[in-house]
């Protein structure tokens, strides 16, 4: 009975092993050759993961360079998915919620570009962008706090302030989305941004 369970427990070890964890998110930047905007590209898969270092190190000339995926605008908190053609890098208000694979050539349909998709003129949910691969490893932390209000990473009072100063600002929107104090970019400045803002002054003191 013994044996039987060390067997069952080492089946699982070695299932768990392959499978990819959160803290096994690779991010990569998805841009064309003239860096005029962006996305961030998260992969849990290690063979992902292999072929977009393969299209970096082979500067997109390389086999299935396209990324398709599907895309969602519901955002909630700070969003890791900005343009890192842009500095400081703001924030779009989407994300890729699901990488589908990669391609030579797919739909016309599902081509366009991340600012398209900002402002409304590509409607789609699965994006394809023909002339966009990945073109840089970010790593496996971003911090995206230290791309709004006083641009430092860590929260405090100038950044309370900087807040208070947009407060109940409407119509915010890309790229200022109200000099950065619509956290969520919602389009408002309202209590979930000082509630974003107050969780990240508590974890940073």
């Amino acid at each position: 009975m013994r044996r039987y369970s060390l067997l069952v427990l080492f089946i699982l070890s070695q299932v768990m092993g392959q499978l990819p964890s959160r803290g096994d998110t690779v991010y990569f930047l998805v841009r064309p050759i003239i860096c005029s905007d962006s996305y961030v590209l998260p992969l849990h898969n290690p063979d992902d993961i292999t072929h977009a270092r393969d299209l970096v190190k082979h500067h997109g000339v390389f086999s299935q360079p396209i990324v398709v995926a599907r895309i969602s605008r519901d955002v909630n908190g700070i969003n890791i998915n900005r343009n890192y053609c842009a500095h400081p890098a703001p924030s779009w208000s989407w994300y890729v919620k699901e990488f589908l694979g990669f391609a030579d050539v797919t739909a016309e349909v599902f081509d366009g570009t991340p600012t398209q998709v900002e402002n409304g003129t590509f409607v789609g949910d699965t994006i394809g962008f023909w002339t966009y691969t990945v073109r840089a490893e970010l790593g496996t932390e971003l911090n995206p706090w230290c791309e709004v209000l006083e641009d430092d990473c860590v929260a405090d009072f100038s950044d309370l302030a900087i807040l208070a100063s947009h407060w109940l600002e409407e119509n915010c929107v890309f790229p200022g989305w109200c000099g950065s104090a619509d956290l969520n970019v919602s389009g408002t400045v309202d209590f979930i941004d000082f509630a974003l803002l107050a969780n990240k002054y508590l974890a940073d003191n």
